[in-house]
């Protein structure tokens, strides 16, 4: 009997998430399925990198097949690169931790704020200047 499905989650990133000393930051996780003692077919692990990241690198303690993609979610300005590893006949024995190497700067993590500060203050702008506006057709005569 053949079952596929798909189980995503996130994980406290003080746990997994490290920073090298030359200022890579790098996430160490291991290379398994979620379920004890199971054997996988095919297993695919997306990794999620913070929008703004670079240069990803993965080191796996054996052959998988990797490649990169780009998500966009809501506000997103330049996409969030996803890391995918592909690996068929996935056992206990390949239960082994992994790293994905990136370069991140943090100045990215202001973008979505200072994007929504810039929206409310054009609309609160023109809210006040529609408000300031005389729009009337002909003028009256003031006595």
């Amino acid at each position: 009997m053949e079952i596929t499905f798909v189980i995503g989650y996130g994980v406290p990133l003080e746990d997994f998430l490290f920073e090298a000393a030359n200022g890579t930051r790098y996430l160490n996780y291991s290379f398994e399925c979620p379920l004890a003692d199971t054997v996988v077919e095919k297993l695919t692990v997306k990794v999620l990198l913070p929008e703004g990241s670079k240069n990803p690198s993965v080191v796996v303690p054996f052959l998988v097949e990797q490649r990169t993609e780009r998500k966009y979610s809501y506000l997103d300005v330049v996409g969030r690169t996803v890391v995918v590893r592909k690996k068929a006949n996935v056992g206990p024995d390949h239960k082994s931790p992994f790293q994905v190497y990136y370069q991140f700067n943090p100045i990215y993590m202001l973008a979505e704020p200072l994007m929504l500060t810039f929206v409310f203050f054009l609309f609160f702008m023109a809210c006040v200047t529609y408000l300031h506006l005389d729009l009337s057709i002909s003028k009256t005569k003031q006595t």
